[in-house]
């Protein structure tokens, strides 16, 4: 569940907390709120979060969005992390063994290593301030900024920090990542991503989940090219995207076994279609 904060009041940000709270307890999750301090008990552990971060966190656990493969002992690399949200989620009831999270965002980024100090997980999620596209370099982005946008080595704030934008075919063979599953929702730049990456870099993946922005069928098609399986859902909503640009947005769950797939996850998918 992700909110773009600089177009919310406060107001709505809290009723956005509340209404999470009064979810997690039907699903056996406690929160306690001293402050703006957050205690969340999830799977019998408890979290450290605040109120910008518990929504999110807690959603995942909820919802369980992506639980569509079965992680469990392996690497994942979570490209578009925001706060460590879904990287908590492929940690705690995933049980991989190490999940990889990048998020190019400073603010988001900083909430995010909050996260994983405050909760003692730097053994289990590495936390990356990089952006991902095909092709390398920097940008510079506000340190304020917490709005969705796509980021790219071409497109920078005038100030801000700079962030290094890595492409997955550098960063796999810098982890020596083999064998892994691939998460990517970053706002448009997954077909920079999937128009450059190499082949080899493909094959190091054994599932790739992606949330796509505008569209699905060149994803697809690279996609099966290298031998993957498909199941993705159709375009369910349109709404103004980035640049004023209509987003037509789904997911694509690529595999090369079914042995890999969560099939209770799979089958809660609506207006799935399956090549």
């Amino acid at each position: 569940m992700r909110i773009d904060r600089s177009s919310l009041s406060k107001a709505l940000i809290l009723a956005e907390f509340y209404n999470i709270l009064r979810e997690a307890n039907n699903f056996g999750i406690t929160i306690r709120l001293v402050g703006d301090n957050v205690t969340a008990k999830i799977k019998g552990r408890e979290f450290i979060l605040d109120k910008e971060t518990a929504p999110s966190v807690v959603a995942e656990a909820i919802y369980q969005s992506h639980g569509v493969f079965i992680v469990k002992g392996k690497d994942v690399v979570d490209v578009g992390a925001y706060v460590g949200d879904t990287s908590i989620y492929y940690y705690l009831y995933g049980k991989a063994k190490h999940v990889y999270a990048l998020e190019p965002f400073p603010y988001l980024y900083d909430k995010g290593m909050q996260l994983i100090k405050k909760n003692k997980l730097a053994k289990f999620i590495s936390f990356f301030n990089n952006g991902v596209s095909g092709e390398k370099g920097t940008t510079k982005i506000l340190e304020s900024k917490t709005n969705f946008d796509k980021v790219g080595v071409n497109k920078s704030d005038s100030e801000g920090r700079l962030v290094k934008i890595v492409s997955l075919d550098e960063f796999v063979k810098k982890y020596n990542i083999h064998n892994a599953f691939l998460k990517v929702d970053c706002e448009g730049c997954e077909y920079s991503i999937f128009q450059k990456i190499s082949k080899k870099t493909l094959q190091r993946f054994v599932g790739i989940h992606i949330e796509y922005h505008y569209g699905y069928m060149d994803l697809i098609s690279r996609l099966k090219k290298e031998g993957f399986d498909i199941i993705y859902t159709k375009p369910v909503y349109i709404f103004r995207g980035v640049g004023k640009k209509p987003m037509i947005s789904g997911d694509i769950i690529a595999f090369r076994k079914k042995s890999i797939l969560n099939l209770n996850s799979i089958n809660k998918i609506h207006n799935k279609v399956i090549l």
